[in-house]
């Protein structure tokens, strides 16, 4: 009876932390660089949802295109593939697999700007009003 190689599965989880931990860091200084500098003249108060939503859209789609085209550049991913399936993939369906992946991030990336701006707006007030227990729990347990 074989079991998982502990050493490879650590490490993979290694790996796969530090590469989320470095695609956080770019997509949030993305992010915040194209905020400042696309809405760099309005306040908070003028910044909508949005357009935090597109910038956000804007900054985890194009992260998604070059991370996705420089790793399976890098790994030769679509060669592996190939050998594995035993036929060619055709670059139509390549293409559409990292548009897919691209929209798929840009959509998340959106959301989550949206919601870190939405709640940014809001006053400590409006928070501790709200029907939110666990939102309510957090401020009040933050409270000196």
């Amino acid at each position: 009876m074989s079991g998982l190689p502990t050493g490879s599965f650590l490490s993979s989880a290694l790996v796969l932390g530090v590469g989320s931990g470095v695609a956080a860091f770019v997509l949030g200084v993305g992010f915040g660089g194209l905020l400042s500098v696309m809405e760099g003249r309005r306040t908070l108060d003028e910044l909508t949802a949005h357009r935090a939503a597109l910038w956000g859209f804007v900054v985890g789609a194009a992260v998604a295109l070059v991370g996705t085209i420089a790793v399976a550049s890098l790994m030769d991913v679509v060669r592996i593939a190939e050998s594995i399936l035993g036929l060619p993939i055709p670059i139509g369906l390549q293409l559409t697999a990292i548009a897919a992946g691209a929209v798929s991030y840009g959509a998340i990336t959106a959301g989550l700007a949206a919601a870190t701006v939405s709640l940014a707006k809001r006053s400590p007030s409006e928070l501790q009003s709200g029907s939110n227990e666990s939102v309510r729990a957090l401020l009040v347990s933050n409270e000196p």
